[in-house]
């Protein structure tokens, strides 16, 4: 028994998924031409931009929630247009962020930090850390010795 199939590369899917050619995960044109065919998105991405607020989350928050994040996904990649050509953050977003001279940053460009950060985790668990990481480790590890000796613990 076959069942029949068809892709669904909407933004609801990490990358293109198959998925069952049946009412309850597409949607089929009624009239015209196209009249039985599917749609080209599934029901689910179809409702994507009901469900994420028009492609996307929006609004706004503090750099200093986000400004971590930032530095940290830059020291395990090593430079900004590295960070551009595996995340597609361009440098003139991201560095404002890291050095702090914004005040506030659109969730959007948050969620694409985030999201970077965790597959650059990822990849630095499985190829080890970069050299630029690894120098900003040891850097924050000297602070706390020092901080340590000056507080006596």
């Amino acid at each position: 028994m076959n069942i029949e199939t068809k892709v669904c590369g909407g933004p609801a899917h990490a990358q293109p998924t198959r998925l069952p050619l049946d009412p309850k995960h597409w949607y089929f044109h009624k009239r015209g031409r196209y009249a039985g065919q599917a749609l080209d998105r599934c029901k689910l991405c179809a409702n994507w931009a009901k469900l994420s607020s028009k492609e996307g989350p929006h609004g706004t928050v503090p750099v200093a929630d986000v400004q971590a994040w930032a530095q940290e996904l830059l020291d395990r990649v090593g430079s900004y247009e590295a960070v551009h050509r595996a995340y597609g953050l361009r440098p003139n977003t991201l560095g404002p962020i890291v050095l702090e001279e914004t005040e506030r940053v659109q969730l959007r460009t948050v969620q694409r930090i985030l999201v970077g950060l965790a597959e650059q985790r990822k990849v630095d668990r499985r190829n080890g850390m970069s050299a630029r990481f690894r120098a900003a480790l040891r850097a924050q590890a000297d602070r706390e010795e020092k901080l340590s000796r000056l507080v006596g613990y």
